[in-house]
């Protein structure tokens, strides 16, 4: 199964690492069934909140780092021009503009 990940939902269940309510994110994240896909600006939102992110999930600098260093691995990471064709579409279905790269 081919699957987009959210950064929402990726921050969500890296805060929540192991609580059972967000558990299924990082199951997915690590499961073999799926690939997993994102546009590249999910590394930059990543970046972006990575204080507040390791705040509070309670990972250390290291542990955090490692985290990426796999998250890399596992998902491949999308350029913008690779869907840039479909942008003027994803804008019609994506509730937010902040969504648009996520739909295309």
């Amino acid at each position: 199964m081919r699957l987009v990940v959210d950064a929402n939902e990726l921050f969500a269940g890296i805060i929540a690492k192991g609580k059972e309510l967000q558990s299924w994110t990082l199951d997915i994240l690590f499961s073999d069934e799926v690939e997993l896909f994102a546009p590249f600006i999910l590394l930059a939102e990543l970046e972006k909140n990575r204080d507040e992110i390791r705040e509070k999930s309670g990972f250390s600098l290291r542990d955090f780092d490692v985290f990426v260093g796999i998250l890399k691995l596992r998902v491949g990471f999308i350029p913008l021009e690779r869907f840039l064709a479909k942008i003027p579409e994803a804008k019609e279905l994506a509730p937010h503009l902040k969504d648009v790269e996520y739909f295309a």
